[in-house]
């Protein structure tokens, strides 16, 4: 990829996305979904775990402290419902545990158990593995950083403002 910088395009009003639009945005959409969709299917045959499992997990394993459920669910890009639900799955097989909130009496946090630990550290082999097959192996130093800027800038503008008290700090 071109180190060149250019400018956002304009927004446009139009009913229908120009050729060039339409080609980005589907090429972008579809790659997402297959990468998607390879990982969550080769987590479950190998890891029992949904890719979002998988995130979820993993925000957890970084985290020196319980984390919030709001902040669990923003982190991943999820609605607070389905955060619940999420953590309510990894709940039931033992992976995670939700505690009272040492802060905050009316909330809930959300702490990996050994168990949890020791199946982010196994899945992690197999996301390593796939996203190196199917991702990096392809990128060069250049794209990744285009890809990761961009992908920022369309997630600030779609997320809009931040949800949870932590990330009106970052």
């Amino acid at each position: 990829m071109s180190q060149t910088t250019t400018a956002a395009a304009p927004i446009r009003s139009e009913t229908r996305l120009a050729p060039e639009d339409s080609g980005a945005w589907r090429s972008w959409v579809l790659a997402g979904r297959a990468l998607t969709t390879a990982l969550d299917r080769t987590l479950g045959e190998e890891e029992q775990l949904t890719l979002i499992d998988f995130e979820l997990l993993t925000e957890l394993r970084g985290s020196e402290e319980a984390c919030r459920m709001c902040d669990l669910g923003a982190s991943v890009a999820l609605t607070r419902s389905g955060a619940t639900r999420a953590i309510t799955r990894l709940e039931k097989v033992g992976l995670v545990r939700r505690l009272p909130s040492p802060t905050d009496g009316r909330s809930t946090v959300v702490k990996l158990t050994p168990e949890g630990r020791r199946r982010q550290t196994s899945a992690s082999r197999v996301f390593a593995r796939v996203t190196q097959e199917h991702f990096f192996a392809l990128l060069g130093a250049d794209d990744r950083e285009v890809l990761e800027r961009t992908s920022d800038l369309i997630r600030r503008s779609v997320m809009g403002a931040p949800i949870c008290r932590s990330e009106l700090a970052g």
